[in-house]
Order: C-alpha cells, then structure tokens, then sequence
C-alpha cells in the first residue's frame, strides 16, 4: 500500500472520530497534522492502531460501530424549526414500525410513529456484507429553546438522542431603538484557584 494512499485512509479514519487533519496558524498558513500525531490522538479516543497498517482495519471497523449505532448522540434544531435525524438501520428492519417519544425540557411530552417505509432513504452502504440504510425522521412541530430528548424505540431495543434547540442570532434590541449597547463578557468558570474542582470559581 502506497504511503500517500495510507495518509489518505488515516484522514478518513480522523474525519470518523471528528478529528482535525489541518489546520491555519495566525499568520493564516495551513499545517498538515503529522502521521505520528494523528495516530497518537486516535489511539487515546479508542482507535485500535498502533502503525499505519493498521488503519485500514480500524478504518472499517469505526465505519461499523457508526452504522450500528442507530442514533447520533446530539442533533440540533436552529430557530425552532422541525429537527430531522438520521436513523440508521439494517436493511432487514429498515421498514419497521418507529415508535417516537419527545420529551421537551418543559416537561411537556409528544410520542408519535413512523413506519420506517415511509421514511425517505438519505443513504445505504454496505460494511462487512452488511447491508445499512440511513433515513431521515422528521420530529413534528416548531421545538421551543432548550435541551430536549428523543426516544427512539426500534425492534430489540431504544436508543436516545439530545437535541438542542437555539437561536441562530444573539439577542438583538426592539426595532426603532437606535442607540446600541456593549457589554462585557466575563467567563467566571475560567478563573481557577488551587481549590478549584476544574469548572473555575471566584
């Protein structure tokens, strides 16, 4: 296997644990991270690599994980506006009956279904002879500001999902008032003493 063709797996595989493979100092030039420190970062999340023969199996194998894991950990819902997910699933339960429950941090609660036959195909791969189709659910209805939780239950188990909802702009003032304010933006939680437990104090 050609070297080039090595790195070009290594950067799939960082793409897969959501790691960084370049980056712009502050004269804006562009760094390529080096080999030895990729495979250092990804050993420390879990990749099983010692060298870089060993990224193509590692390679395959978070591809797997993914796709066996139905749900993303976070989604996000800007504005308010209806959150669709990727729900991945084995061809064999891709039409199966979704049974869905929101729990909105209001306490207020929504449970709807879905038949996963009706759900449009936004993606199918096959990994290790397996056959996974990736679909998109839609969760109905403008979701208010906050953390919320969806519960996903599926043939032989559930799985759950945060979204977050927020506002894609800061706040900004009435219209008609012309003046603008500054404030001050101050992270407390940065300022650490000897006593401090990790999160800051003051």
């Amino acid at each position: 296997m050609s070297s080039a063709w090595q790195n070009h797996l290594l950067y799939q595989l960082a793409h897969l644990y959501g790691v960084q493979t370049a980056y712009y100092d502050v004269s804006h030039h562009r760094h390529q991270v080096s080999t030895e420190a990729l495979l250092a970062i990804l050993q420390s999340l879990g990749a099983p690599i010692a060298t870089p023969q060993d990224v193509p199996t590692a390679l395959r194998q978070r591809q797997q994980e993914l796709w066996q894991r139905p749900l993303e950990p976070v989604a996000v819902a800007w504005d308010g506006e209806p959150c669709s997910v990727r729900v991945r699933l084995c061809s064999s339960a891709a039409d199966a009956l979704l049974k869905c429950h929101l729990k909105l941090e209001t306490g207020e609660q929504q449970r709807w279904e879905r038949s996963g036959a009706d759900l449009p195909v936004a993606e199918t791969v096959e990994i290790e002879g397996v056959q996974y189709v990736g679909k998109q659910l839609l969760v109905p209805g403008r979701l208010p500001w906050g953390y919320h939780q969806l519960i996903l239950e599926l043939p032989g188990g559930h799985e759950e999902m945060l979204i977050i909802s927020a506002p894609t702009k800061a706040y900004l003032p009435p219209v008609g008032i012309e003046n603008r304010t500054w404030g001050v933006f101050l992270p407390l939680y940065a300022l650490h003493t000897k006593d401090s437990w990790g999160g800051g104090d003051f």
